[in-house]
This record gives C-alpha cells, sequence and structure tokens, in this order.
C-alpha cells in the first residue's frame, strides 16, 4: 500500500536586522508498503517567503516572483501561520 501526504505550512518565523522572515514550505511524506517492505521517502520543498517590516508585507515565490499579500493569502487560504498570522 503507497500513502502519499502532502502539507503546506509557514515555518517559524525569524527577524533579522528589523526585517521579520517565513518561509513557507511544502512538505511531501510517502509510504510504500508493498512486497512484506516498509520504505519511507520525505521531501521539504520551498514555496514561498513571507517578508515584513515596518512598512509592510511583501511576499515573494520560490521563483522569486513577487505576489502580492492578499493574492498570497488566497492561494493558501488554508495555510496555519505560526503566531496567529501576520495581519
Amino acid at each position: 500500500m503507497v500513502e502519499t501526504r502532502r502539507e503546506i505550512r509557514a515555518e517559524a518565523p525569524f527577524a533579522v536586522a528589523g526585517v521579520t522572515v517565513v518561509p513557507v514550505i511544502e512538505q511531501v511524506v510517502r509510504g510504500d508498503g508493498r512486497r512484506g517492505r516498509l520504505s519511507f521517502t520525505a521531501v521539504k520543498r520551498p514555496v514561498a517567503l513571507v517578508v515584513g517590516s515596518a512598512g509592510g508585507w511583501r511576499v515573494f515565490r520560490a521563483s522569486g516572483e513577487e505576489i502580492t499579500f492578499d493574492r498570497f493569502c488566497q492561494e493558501f487560504s488554508g495555510l496555519r501561520m505560526p503566531y496567529g498570522g501576520l495581519r
């Protein structure tokens, strides 16, 4: 039996020089229990980076493309942000 779980989540924020950075990652875990063997693979890859300062929040995709914060909230509406959110 093969089972795959995919989750997009925000990592813990950290601050650098007065700027708060929140990495958003995708984590995929796959378990395979066929033919009497058990194996797991896991991948963790960046999806976006949320950067905040006194000037507001900016969001960048892993490709480097900047998107609006509202678009980010729409695309990742089910995303659980650390510490109650960013607004």
